[in-house]
């Protein structure tokens, strides 16, 4: 399965709603992959983090900025959170960090 279709397959069980669902890469400047997903009016962000010791402080600033902006963002979602304090910095922002494992499940 390529890229694209896991991030669509993924996609496909977090946007509610019915239809297609709409993957296209963002333009990045590093190593960070960044991907927009559409499904009718819900858009969700996904980032993958390819290194280690990436940080959440973008993600607290961009989501605290559309929420300035009238955007609807309560939740931010990520697959490992490694318990480095982004979790906490989401909060600070009135964001719930939702993770599938932590890096104490892989321990």
């Amino acid at each position: 399965m390529s890229r694209i279709a896991a991030i669509r397959e993924v996609a496909g069980r977090l946007l509610p709603g019915h239809g297609a669902t709409v993957v296209g890469r963002m333009r990045s400047g590093g190593s960070t992959e960044v991907y927009r997903l559409r499904r009718g009016s819900h858009v969700l962000f996904l980032r993958l983090a390819e290194q280690d010791g990436e940080s959440m402080t973008a993600e607290a600033w961009v989501h605290g900025e559309l929420r300035r902006l009238g955007a609807h963002v309560d939740h931010a979602l990520c697959v490992i959170d490694r318990q480095e304090g982004g979790a906490e910095l989401l909060a600070e922002e009135g964001i719930k960090l939702r993770a599938l494992l932590t890096r104490a499940d892989l321990a």
